[in-house]
């Protein structure tokens, strides 16, 4: 009877830590996912030479994610621009409210010519 017992507790165990591992892989996907879209918004920056409401709102919408650059107008080449992008992500079990994965990258006006 003990023994029925303690692998019916030891697998309610297993059960959360199995869902925990499956958070953390989708937290790691996420993040994989907003740094290679961080590439592409790297290099859109560098061909493009121009910030302004229409590109963030166009690299928002594209990419499906927040971007949030300091920098308006056209900067000058060679010129590092910093920009944070971020995406909610809801775990499984980590948290009972949605998560935010916010990555900060810079990008070089002109690098990519």
């Amino acid at each position: 009877m003990s023994y029925k017992l303690g692998v019916i507790l030891s697998s309610i165990f297993i059960v959360i830590a199995f869902l925990f591992g499956c958070d953390l892989i989708s937290i790691q996907y996420a993040y994989s996912d907003l740094d290679a879209k961080s590439v592409a918004i790297s290099y859109v920056i560098a061909k493009t030479n121009t910030i302004d409401d229409s590109f963030k709102e166009r690299v928002a919408k594209t990419y499906d994610l927040t971007f949030t650059c300091d920098k308006n107008g056209t900067p000058y080449f060679g010129e590092e621009i910093h920009y944070q992008i971020s995406k909610q992500f809801k775990p499984l079990i980590m948290s009972n409210e949605s998560m935010t994965i916010i990555l900060n990258r810079m990008a070089i006006v002109g690098y990519y010519g």
